[in-house]
């Protein structure tokens, strides 16, 4: 009888602790004719899956930030460009596969449109023509061979989230 006890309390626990997670900020991402992009270029699997690739991973991230944002404020994100971090080598390796090739030359670039609203629909924040760079994304640190996919893109969107969203709220 007591199991049982725990496990409801547990459960309703379970439940609170998602519905104040659901209360949060949340973000809609939406990608401007992708094809268009400066470079999404696969090095190792089909364009059409490394686009869907990008798009999740980086959806993830600014769902991740836009979690961040207080309670009841909403963020739609459109995503014009990007150009990812280095240059895939036009020529295949011996193995068959092209490389992706980082050089300080080649850094990262993403460009979009943002709002934000509050409960009631108005506009807290927005900004059209946003464009993050990373020149010095090499001398970052961290542990190369712990990175999670497009890490650079995705820094740059948790740095310009902290600095100007969450350091500057309307």
């Amino acid at each position: 009888m007591k199991s049982n006890h725990t496990a409801i309390k547990f459960a309703a626990a379970s439940l609170l602790f998602l519905s104040v997670q659901a209360s949060a900020g949340e973000v809609t991402v939406t990608w401007s004719d992708p094809a268009k992009f400066t470079d999404i270029v696969a090095s190792n699997s089909t364009d059409k899956a490394y686009r869907k690739s990008i798009e999740k991973a980086l959806s993830a991230e600014f769902k991740a930030q836009a979690a961040k944002l207080p309670e009841g404020q909403k963020m739609t994100v459109n995503i014009s460009d990007i150009d990812l971090a280095g240059e895939v080598d036009p020529v295949p390796s011996r193995a068959g596969y092209r490389v992706r090739i980082l050089k300080d030359v080649y850094y990262p670039q993403l460009r979009f449109d943002y709002k934000i609203t509050n409960q009631a629909g108005a506009i807290v924040k927005e900004q059209a023509g946003v464009t993050l760079k990373d020149a010095g994304f090499l001398s970052g640190s961290g542990n190369a061979a712990s990175r999670q996919d497009f890490y650079y893109e995705r820094q740059m969107i948790k740095t310009w989230f902290g600095k100007d969203i969450l350091a500057n709220p309307q």
